[in-house]
């Protein structure tokens, strides 16, 4: 029977928060007419789906050869670089998909230095039209592939090494290794970070925005900011949830019982031993090249180009607001998100039932919603507050709130695995000798969760850092990231003016990213 415990107050409470914007969106879609939406099922609608599925087909694609590939390289085999490959393979997290479009958008421009050195010669035709949804996907794969090596390399580390042992005896090769025994075995590990890969595909609006291509994201944000149709945007909101729903059914169904990890924390079971060739190095890295390293030189040309120190002076003075906004907001939700994960993690294990389980699961379910959505549906719940004359659209606290929501399950996993690493006798130990709550956290919890703790801070600051749409839609009056201003200069086509916040926020989101592989290494 179901029974509401006091215990759990604080889990009610957190999921009461969450699903406020979908019960928000559903009583305005079912509640109010809308011609812009027959409008949009008539002429848009069949364009957004295509749109949407081929960029997610293709993508899937892209981050499944490469995320797969290069982890099974990385985890088997010894060649050249291999040790900086291992995590060098995570840098392009560190690019949002939207800034890499600017860069190789102005790169393959005909009026670029490219086509002017290729145009003498006749081969200008031979630069792509990047603004397609070829060129989407090509710019998604390579910011996201890094998703999918993160779970497959979990997987193959993971594997039985005495499998693959009795396979080389009995004369397998090395492609039946992989192909047979490996592959079957990670493929839970790595159908979790394809789901992954395509939700963000599908929530992405930065890239779709700047390429004019027509998705859910684009359209639902038109039709809200365009048209001035909240009810039409609510709508297209709920179908575009509908999928993303169906996809983490899909993804609980085939994973079964295994756990989502932010990091890296499965330990090595055997140190590669096969000597490999040098084209595994440069297999590993064309994707880190084409990811990361190209896109850094593009952006320090378009910085640096035509260099005076002044000119320089004025960009860092231009852009060191929007720097301290997104410090400053990445900097509240990694702590207050660091202080809720612990409150969730802890109180889940006082209090252990299936209730509290669903609750905890619940508390999760943010990170579902496309930016896009939450964003919307906050909006929708804060008209609500306006009738008790209370404003809270379009302030710092709201802000603070969607962030919180979107990104509190990845700091909640990683809350998970450390608390799961930690001995059950150790805590046990301190009830027995009565400690107060205080002592017991401070000088016992504290200590062992200390790195999950800082690895879920750390993972709740870059994703803040990189989030455009739900920014675009919540932050108040005056108060633009350096995401939010990047974009609105590259909107404007002010690409060399935006390479240099670019840059900022690619340098802002390396140093989490380099500090969480530190503390991964050591954990191994």
């Amino acid at each position: 029977m179901f029974t509401i415990k006091p215990l759990n107050s604080f889990f009610y409470v957190i999921a009461f928060i969450i699903l406020m914007p979908l019960f928000a969106l559903a009583l305005q879609s079912i509640t109010n007419s809308s011609e812009i939406f027959s409008f949009l099922m008539r002429n848009v609608l069949d364009d957004v789906v295509v749109n949407s599925f081929t960029v997610a087909l293709f993508t899937s694609a892209g981050v499944l050869g490469i995320g797969v590939s290069c982890a099974w390289l990385s985890v088997n085999y010894i060649f050249w670089g291999q040790r900086v490959f291992k995590w060098l393979l995570f840098m392009p997290l560190a690019f949002p998909s939207y800034i890499l479009a600017y860069i190789y958008t102005d790169f393959f421009d005909q009026a670029s230095e490219l086509a002017t050195f290729l145009r003498p010669f006749g081969l200008n035709f031979l630069l792509p039209d990047i603004r397609t949804i070829w060129g989407a996907s090509f710019i998604l794969t390579f910011c996201l592939y890094p998703y999918v090596y993160l779970f497959a390399r979990n997987g193959f580390l993971a594997g039985s090494k005495s499998q693959i042992e009795g396979s080389k005896l009995l004369g397998a090769s090395m492609f039946s290794q992989f192909y047979d025994i490996a592959l079957p075995a990670a493929r839970p590990f790595i159908i979790v970070g394809l789901m992954l890969v395509t939700m963000e595909v599908l929530a992405d609006y930065g890239t779709m925005d700047y390429f004019g291509i027509k998705v859910f994201s684009t359209v639902i944000y038109d039709a809200w900011a365009g048209y001035g149709d909240v009810t039409a945007a609510a709508r297209l909101s709920l179908m575009l949830l509908g999928f993303v729903l169906l996809l983490i059914w899909t993804e609980k169904s085939q994973r079964g019982k295994m756990r989502f990890y932010a990091l890296d924390n499965t330990k090595k079971s055997y140190a590669p031993n096969i000597q490999g060739k040098l084209w595994m190095s440069f297999w590993c890295f064309i994707p880190v090249f084409i990811g990361f390293i190209f896109p850094i030189i593009l952006l320090l040309n378009m910085v640096f180009k035509d260099f005076d120190f002044s000119n320089l002076y004025q960009q860092i003075r231009q852009t060191l607001p929007y720097l301290i906004n997104s410090l400053i907001v990445c900097s509240v939700v990694a702590v207050i998100g660091v202080v809720l994960t612990f409150i969730l993690s802890t109180q889940k294990r006082n209090s252990p039932s299936k209730v509290t389980d669903f609750l905890f699961n619940l508390c999760g379910f943010g990170y579902a919603l496309p930016g896009i959505i939450l964003g919307l549906g906050l909006l929708l719940v804060s008209s609500l507050f306006t009738q008790f004359n209370m404003l809270i659209t379009g302030t710092f606290i709201f802000l603070i709130i969607g962030y919180l929501i979107r990104f509190l399950n990845v700091a909640l996993q990683s809350m998970e695995a450390g608390f799961e690493n930690i001995n059950p006798s150790i805590m046990q130990a301190g009830k027995l000798i009565q400690h107060k709550w205080f002592d017991n956290f401070w000088y016992i919890q504290r200590p062992l969760l200390m790195p999950a703790m800082l690895s879920a801070g750390l993972i709740l600051a870059v994703e803040v850092i990189k989030e455009l749409p739900l920014t675009l839609i919540l932050r108040p009056f005056d108060f633009d990231t350096l995401a939010v201003h990047t974009y609105n200069l590259a909107s404007d086509e002010r690409l060399m003016e935006a390479a240099f916040p670019a840059l900022c926020i690619v340098v802002a989101s390396c140093i989490p990213i380099l500090l969480l592989q530190r503390l991964a290494h050591r954990d191994t």
